[in-house]
């Protein structure tokens, strides 16, 4: 015997728990059913029970029963159908909002004496950047009558330590929120110097400002100590004497040298052999600026 199985707990549309219908094999076709061509089709239920019907109504029961099935197959597709058309919608809405602005950023890094600050300036008076240098905004934070910061940073100033990078961060931020912080430029001397100040940048700012690049100015030791011992003659500053200047060097060395493969790995870094003559320095950094510019 030919058999065909339906469970009317899925179709939910028959009394019965299980209905088998029985038909001759030589009579009946299952691809189409075959029911309408039988006087008579058994119906044997989970209980043992039998039935007597016509093939009209056993006809009609399966065909309700795979409506059903029909019905609540569809159904079962519905929450998937709706989690893509959200996604869907939720991405176009995404797309189509503005992201908030922020200003672009350079770094400009380098030993202590490089000429950072002399090539920052020249930055700014040709391309219109806005010139932050994270010493000059120490030494400001520290000449700030009532600031709370002064005695941490005349304490790691004063031993050529570097200042915790939450202090630097929170004044970089300031500083260019002053100047304006949307579809600004700002050139930033100085920073970040250790792999700390780096981490308080990508924990703070990073995600709310382009990094443009970062350029090393390069300059060897002994001409960073000849330039600086010049410079301590009339400068007044704490770290302009000889003992500092070493342990400056040495700090400079132990912990930019990270940031150098950082940003080199990233292909962020741009570096300018700065030991020449500061024109000769300055061509290459405004072609670098200049392609940047052009890039936009």
């Amino acid at each position: 015997m030919a058999a065909l199985a339906l469970a009317s707990g899925v179709a939910g549309c028959a009394k019965h728990d299980t209905f088998r219908v029985f038909s001759e094999p030589a009579v009946c076709n299952i691809g189409s059913f075959g029911l309408a061509h039988h006087t008579k089709i058994a119906i044997h239920g989970q209980r043992g029970a039998y039935l007597a019907c016509d093939s009209a109504t056993i006809t009609w029961r399966v065909n309700i029963a795979a409506l059903c099935a029909a019905v609540l197959h569809g159904r079962r597709g519905l929450p998937a159908r709706r989690k893509i058309l959200a996604y869907q919608s939720s991405r176009s809405q995404q797309s189509g909002v503005a992201q908030p602005q922020g200003p672009k950023v350079a770094f400009v890094i380098g030993g202590p004496g490089s000429g950072k600050g002399t090539q920052c300036t020249r930055i700014s008076e040709a391309f219109g950047y806005k010139f932050l240098s994270a010493g000059e905004l120490l030494r400001a934070e520290r000449q700030r009558e009532g600031s709370p910061l002064k005695v941490e940073i005349d304490a790691a100033i004063g031993s050529g330590r570097t200042v915790p990078s939450t202090i630097i961060a929170s004044l970089l931020e300031q500083a260019m929120r002053a100047e304006g912080w949307a579809d600004s430029q700002f050139v930033i001397d100085g920073y970040p110097r250790s792999r700390e100040q780096l981490a308080g940048w990508e924990t703070t700012l990073s995600t709310r400002v382009k990094l443009l690049f970062c350029l090393s100015i390069e300059v060897g030791r002994e001409e960073m100590k000849r330039r600086l011992l010049g410079r301590a003659e009339s400068s007044g500053r704490l770290d302009d004497n000889e003992d500092v200047i070493e342990k400056r060097f040495t700090t400079y060395e132990d912990e930019t040298g990270p940031l150098l493969e950082h940003f080199g790995s990233s292909g962020l870094l741009q570096r300018v052999d700065g030991e020449r003559d500061v024109e000769k320095v300055w061509l290459d950094v405004q072609k670098l600026f200049q392609e940047t510019r052009d890039q936009e």
